[in-house]
């Protein structure tokens, strides 16, 4: 998709590398955070079907097993998933939040692009989808560099999930 946009729709040549945003500020956590046992889900987005809540669930209660400290990212009327707390950062505070925590699991949104630069280990979960009316897949247009990767089929638990990641 980032070919698209930057070929198709900007008329740049394909090898034009983006300039990284330079005014990102930091989001302070109401509490301490130790990296490596705190993570961000981010389960909503307006442009993406929603994946089950019992699939998040299931990562919520595996990570809390681990010691983790589970922050839900919200914005507007969303809350944030039983077992987590809500955190709602300015788009340019995403960075710095996702690096003092050290993991985020998203649904594949556009807060995906927004926090591709950061240090962190960083998962992007895609709906089993065709994009539009093409043979492509939403992973096929959307994959980001720097992500795990994970397609989540129809009836696909944490469970199964787990086992495509290094966890």
């Amino acid at each position: 998709m980032e070919t698209v946009y930057k070929c198709g729709i900007f008329g740049l040549p394909q090898d034009t590398v983006a300039t990284q945003p330079t005014r990102w500020y930091e989001y302070s956590f109401e509490q301490s955070i130790k990296s490596g046992k705190a993570a961000i889900i981010a389960p909503y987005a307006k442009s993406v079907a929603a994946l089950p809540r019992d699939l998040w669930e299931g990562l919520i209660a595996d990570l809390k097993s681990n010691g983790y400290i589970v922050f839900t990212n919200i914005i507007g009327d969303e809350k944030p998933l039983e077992g987590t707390e809500g955190i709602s950062p300015k788009i340019s505070e995403m960075k710095s939040a996702v690096e003092q925590v050290g993991l985020f699991i998203g649904i594949r949104s556009g807060m995906c692009d927004v926090i591709k630069t950061a240090e962190c280990r960083k998962i992007a979960l895609y709906p089993d989808y065709f994009y539009c009316d093409t043979k492509w897949k939403s992973i096929d247009m959307y994959a980001i560099d720097g992500f795990e990767n994970i397609v989540v089929k129809d009836g696909d638990t944490w469970e199964q999930i787990k086992k495509q990641i290094a966890w």
